[in-house]
């Protein structure tokens, strides 16, 4: 089963009856333009994406235990020769064709539960919090190099008188911070002082 990413809503290439086809919008996402008789988890107009793989033997050992990932003859969205004969050029194609297996569908606005961002560079988050549904928790794992821009939460603190209890600390008073984590002795968040720190050293 195949998808086909086409960034102008075409493709140069026929698609059978398991391809499905969709714009690319950035990277390798888009809206599904065309599906094959045989794809069953996405229609025309879903929103959908694919990773590193586009296809893979189907008949390894790997393969039949779906760990494609371990295909000797996967397929890889950048630079590898299709069923077709044609190169993967991944996001930067015009149209890319994807078995169906190996794409995901993206979530609409206000559908998800929980997201966990693991990008550590500057990224609006606006688009992740349309995501969520109300009362869903957005993780941030990632280490940008200045604070993310979020207009929603100021503006709740503000108008709520939302203030955080932290404990703030010295960064020489970590050690003794760890200890006091391990014996449970804390009753607010540590935050170092780093910026004090580094004007006193």
């Amino acid at each position: 089963m195949m998808v086909v990413f086409g960034s102008f809503g075409t493709c140069c290439r026929e698609t059978g009856e398991e391809d499905v086809r969709f714009k690319v919008w950035h990277e390798v996402v888009g809206v599904v333009t065309e599906v094959g008789s045989k794809v069953k988890k996405v229609k025309v107009g879903d929103n959908v994406g694919v990773g590193c793989m586009v296809g893979s033997c189907h008949s390894c050992d790997s393969c039949a235990e779906d760990l494609e990932n371990y295909c000797p003859r996967m397929l890889l969205v950048y630079g590898s020769i299709y069923y077709d004969q044609t190169m993967t050029y991944g996001g930067y194609s015009d149209s890319l064709v994807c078995a169906e297996h190996f794409i995901v569908q993206t979530a609409a606005k206000g559908t998800m539960d929980g997201i966990i961002d693991t990008v550590s560079a500057d990224h609006p988050m606006s688009p992740l919090i349309d995501l969520l549904k109300c009362h869903a928790t957005l993780v941030l794992v990632g280490a940008p190099n200045k604070p993310l821009e979020i207009e929603l939460v100021p503006l709740l603190m503000a108008k709520h008188d939302i203030k955080a209890d932290v404990e703030v600390i010295p960064m020489d008073y970590v050690n003794t911070a760890m200890e006091r984590l391990g014996k449970g002795d804390v009753n607010y968040r540590f935050v170092i002082d780093v910026g004090s720190t580094s004007k006193t050293a």
